[in-house]
């Protein structure tokens, strides 16, 4: 993707269009069948994260479409319910909860949203953008998308502790 937005690779863009699709046909078409909830929640939260991934990619919409909603807030019921600790890295959940934070529209969703990305960037001690996007960047990183949106999200971590009394 990085190749992609600086124009120094030939990838034609509707092929990539096509491979993105289908990955997302694919992750919203596996089921998940387990009796045991936390391997559940842990299976839900992979497949919807990367989901959310690739819709700051491409997305046919918007950001803050009903689709984005749906699955930032689905996202977040899972991340909440996810026991501590469990499979995923503090530095995974920080990144997952900024992807979908980027992706949901202003409100409950997103405030929910951002309340779970500052208990994951305290529990990691981080306290400058810098320090961030070092974790950001060792994920899937667009720096033309994520670097913006994720920024913004960043800032709107600010102004909660801001406001926080």
């Amino acid at each position: 993707m990085n190749l992609l937005h600086l124009k120094t690779a030939d990838i034609h863009p509707l092929s990539l269009r096509e491979d993105i699709t289908s990955l997302q046909y694919a992750l919203l078409c596996f089921d998940f069948n387990s009796n045991d909830e936390a391997l559940h929640l842990v299976n839900r939260v992979a497949q919807l994260g990367h989901l959310v991934y690739l819709v700051t990619i491409l997305d046919e919409g918007f950001p803050g479409t009903s689709t984005c909603d749906n699955l930032a807030q689905t996202l977040a019921s899972y991340l909440e319910r996810l026991p501590p600790r469990i499979l995923f890295t503090d530095e995974f959940l920080l990144w997952i909860s900024f992807c979908a934070a980027s992706t949901a529209s202003e409100g409950k969703i997103q405030t929910d949203l951002q309340i779970l990305a500052n208990g994951y960037k305290k529990g990691l001690s981080i306290f400058s953008w810098d320090d961030a996007e070092v974790i950001f960047k060792s994920f899937f990183w667009v720096d033309k998308i994520h670097g913006i949106t994720f920024r913004r999200v960043w800032k709107a971590l600010e102004g909660m502790k801001c406001q926080m009394p």
